[in-house]
């Protein structure tokens, strides 16, 4: 027993991870191995018979024993942060969410827009430019220019509106969309 104690207290740390329940299961182990050494068949290696055994009562102990729980209190470190401090508001997620479907959702509508209508916006919300430098970088008159530009917003609303629709967000024109 004393030259085969190692390898069981191995087999089983290895599977518990824990001190306390390895010395429990070797415990165990060697009741099992007491009981059942009758059928041991001696022309066979002694050292596979027992890590099997132990291999065994540590799988069933895993198995019954519950999952360990973690208290979202658990301090982390020494600045005394808690797990529930780590995560992240979940108003902000979906916040963030909400943002990236919405960019997602301009970006295709723009793509979807007329070439013209398409660089206006870039230009004045991309780029900053002013209406006068859009009508001189697209070569358009200022009303053409006033024209793409009302127009695409109104197709970027548009499918805003429908994303409302369509999900249940509430888009407000005054508050912009990212």
């Amino acid at each position: 027993m004393h030259s085969y104690g190692p390898l069981v207290y191995r087999t089983c740390f290895y599977y518990t991870q824990s001190r306390e329940d390895t010395l429990d299961l070797m415990q165990e182990t060697w009741l099992k191995v007491f009981r059942g050494i009758h059928t041991f068949d001696a022309s066979r290696p002694l050292a596979p018979w027992l890590r099997r055994i132990a291999a065994n009562t540590c799988v069933s102990y895993l198995r019954q024993k519950p999952a360990p729980s973690l208290s979202l209190q658990w301090v982390t470190d020494e600045t005394e942060s808690t797990l529930e401090d780590l995560l992240p508001d979940p108003q902000q997620v979906e916040d963030q969410i909400l943002l990236k479907e919405t960019r997602q959702l301009l970006r295709h509508t723009l793509l979807q827009l007329p070439e013209k209508m398409r660089t206006a916006i870039h230009l004045r919300h991309g780029e900053g430019f002013s209406y006068e430098a859009i009508a001189q970088e697209m070569q358009e008159p200022l009303g053409t220019v006033k024209t793409y530009l009302h127009r695409g917003r109104q197709a970027l609303r548009a499918a805003l509106q429908q994303q409302e629709n369509d999900k249940g967000t509430h888009y407000n024109p005054k508050e912009g969309a990212g």
